[in-house]
């Protein structure tokens, strides 16, 4: 197993539960549409500074209609970039068990006023509104990294991890994990039953989880069956491990992200400034802490 895996799993250096499910949040690559536009494709020590310039040389009106044609990132929605610049600045802006938040800095401050630039420069296109972009233009959009793929991995597309301002724990960590507690009525049953979910024999099923570094235990799944192939690729294994080793927990509660989102948003539509938008969320975050 991905020692990154077992590491999300425990605490003080104990294993605290099994894995179920870890989300590896990435970004796939448009492969060809960075050839054709000759632009080098970035490498995973990128940030986000390198992610601007390279929207800049990718933003292009083909037809001279005063609307691009081209970009290098799509977000499903404004909250989305929202969530994966705070969870790429290489700041932790809520420490739950501090009970503190950072939201009235510079730092946070200069993460919102540089998401504003981008959308008020046109650089990043936000859903579909209005446009008749395809996919074939779009250089890079954000997806789960899996082992298991449709397309050609290599040729088609490949999976990179978003930019990251610093060193150190940055993308989120997504996880469900099976655990024994002081709640648990059966102990000594479901102690059985985690001993068998982790065998061999069962793992070698579960290809798609990708919780083992060694492929050579998946049993491979059947091309003609299932309609999709595995992929062993030393790229996607080594942008898997990278985003793993640099995985947070995220701490952000849904009330959370909902008062963060918001007044992001309150500054992006011009309503108020960004040292509004800082003020606001931090005194609302401060008193969600303290309840």
């Amino acid at each position: 197993m991905y020692p990154q895996i077992i590491r999300i799993c425990s605490r003080e250096n104990y294993l605290y539960g099994l894995p179920k499910e870890v989300s590896v949040v990435g970004l796939k690559v448009n492969k060809p549409l960075f050839e054709r536009l000759n632009i080098p494709l970035p490498s995973k020590e990128w940030n986000w500074d390198d992610f601007y310039n390279i929207a800049l040389q990718f933003s292009r009106d083909i037809n001279s209609d005063g609307i691009n044609d081209i970009y290098l990132y799509k977000a499903s929605s404004t909250n989305r970039i929202i969530f994966s610049l705070l969870q790429s600045w290489g700041k932790d802006f809520v420490d739950i068990n501090k009970k503190q938040c950072y939201f009235n800095t510079e730092e946070f401050i200069s993460m919102i006023n540089y998401l504003k630039n981008l959308i008020d420069r046109n650089l990043i296109l936000i859903g579909n509104a209005g446009t008749n972009i395809t996919n074939d233009n779009i250089g890079m959009t954000e997806s789960l990294v899996s082992f298991i793929t449709e397309s050609v991995y290599g040729e088609d597309f490949i999976y990179l991890n978003y930019p990251m301002n610093k060193a150190g724990y940055c993308y989120k960590a997504e996880s469900a994990k099976l655990c024994i507690n002081k709640k648990s009525s059966n102990k000594l049953l479901a102690a059985k039953f985690l001993g068998i979910y982790a065998s061999r024999e069962v793992s070698k099923n579960f290809f798609s989880d990708g919780f083992y570094k060694d492929k050579s235990i998946y049993v491979k799944p059947d091309d003609k069956v299932r309609g999709s192939k595995f992929i062993d690729s030393e790229q996607l294994d080594d942008v898997y491990e990278f985003i793993l080793d640099n995985a947070k927990e995220w701490t952000f509660t849904t009330d959370m992200n909902k008062v963060v989102t918001d007044g992001i948003n309150e500054f992006l539509s011009g309503k108020i400034n960004a040292r509004e938008s800082a003020e606001s969320i931090q005194k609302k975050i401060e008193m969600m802490l303290k309840e």
